[in-house]
């Protein structure tokens, strides 16, 4: 009985220390004040299609223990293609572009690559920086007949503490996010 008693005690001591990892779901991206211009749309855009490109599409995240070994990762159960199509598309309208569902002559036709989308946090590093991230989005904008591309790529890193669960990736992500979006309809609109 009491080694029964002794191996739920430990069960129960080392359940609540694991990892714990839940689909992570990101908040729609909303437009800054100082990014929207009012009154009736003048250019139009035609967001042809996002794609993710990216290797591997299922972990976002990745969590390092002290000695270098993985403890944890983080997935999304937000679609990260319809989540960056969303926020173009809104981001986009709050600039003052009416986004058509065709293409139209007068129309910049807007095709975008989600190339890299991924954090990790390293156990290891006390202080410092120990939580990085990287966002890159290829854009291709025909205006006219001429085809321009860019890319938008973002890293971002700051000091975490312990990350213990798939949720405490969560903020930085969805920053990491926010802030290339906005960086992406800037240059949208340049063109």
């Amino acid at each position: 009985m009491r080694v029964w008693m002794g191996m739920v005690l430990v069960l129960l001591v080392f359940s609540g220390c694991a990892y714990k990892n839940a689909p992570l779901t990101f908040s729609p991206y909303v437009p800054g004040a100082s990014a929207m211009v009012i009154g009736k749309s003048v250019q139009k855009v035609y967001l042809k299609a996002v794609t993710d490109a990216r290797q591997q599409r299922s972990i976002i995240a990745s969590a390092l223990n002290s000695a270098g070994q993985s403890t944890g990762y983080a997935t999304s159960g937000t679609a990260l293609d319809l989540w960056v199509y969303e926020g173009l598309k809104r981001g986009l309208e709050a600039r003052g572009y009416e986004v058509v569902h065709a293409p139209v002559k007068e129309a910049k036709t807007l095709t975008v690559n989600i190339d890299e989308f991924f954090a990790q946090y390293n156990g290891a590093l006390l202080s410092g920086e120990n939580l990085t991230g990287t966002m890159q989005l290829t854009l291709h904008v025909k205006v006219g007949e001429t085809t321009h591309t860019k890319r938008v790529a973002q890293s971002q890193s700051r000091w975490h503490k312990p990350i213990t669960a798939s949720e405490d990736f969560k903020p930085f992500l969805q920053k990491l996010m926010n802030d290339v979006l906005a960086r992406a309809i800037y240059e949208v609109h340049s063109l």
